[in-house]
């Protein structure tokens, strides 16, 4: 076992690595990438998309969101996309937990959160709600 932290990036190299998808094109499907994943012990997913400041999600990276959100929703595990704003370099490390959240996707639809908040606390809403911990209240609350 390393002595890295969990969740800290331990091979920059191997996590800037360029992938060739242009071979796994099916029509107009290609794939597409999940910038980070959660998963509560099967009792709640979320799911994390980062953009640039300004940047939109594409139609079929926004598509593909809501069908594995809903899907899982529908067999019964609560689940949330959560998109975050960021404003760092491509050579700066981007500290995820304290970026702020521009949209989210629950219960089959995407809304805008009313107040300022970061991924770190909608994160730990959802957790204390749906994954079995005690409910803190807030935006999901």
């Amino acid at each position: 076992m390393t002595t890295t932290e969990r969740g800290a990036v331990r091979n920059r190299g191997h996590y800037t690595q360029l992938k060739d998808y242009s071979r796994l094109r099916y029509g107009l499907i290609t794939p597409s990438d999940i910038d980070g994943v959660i998963d509560f012990q099967n009792k709640a997913f979320v799911f994390l998309e980062l953009k640039f400041s300004g940047a939109k999600m594409s139609f079929g990276q926004r598509l593909m969101y809501e069908r594995i959100c809903d899907a899982c929703e529908t067999g019964g595990v609560p689940s949330i996309v959560i998109v975050a704003d960021h404003k760092s370099g491509r050579d700066e490390m981007i500290a995820v937990h304290d970026l702020p959240v521009i949209q989210i996707r629950f219960q089959r639809k995407w809304f805008r959160p009313q107040v300022s908040d970061t991924v770190k606390g909608v994160v730990d809403r959802f957790q204390a709600k749906y994954a079995g911990q005690h409910n803190r209240g807030g935006v999901l609350g």
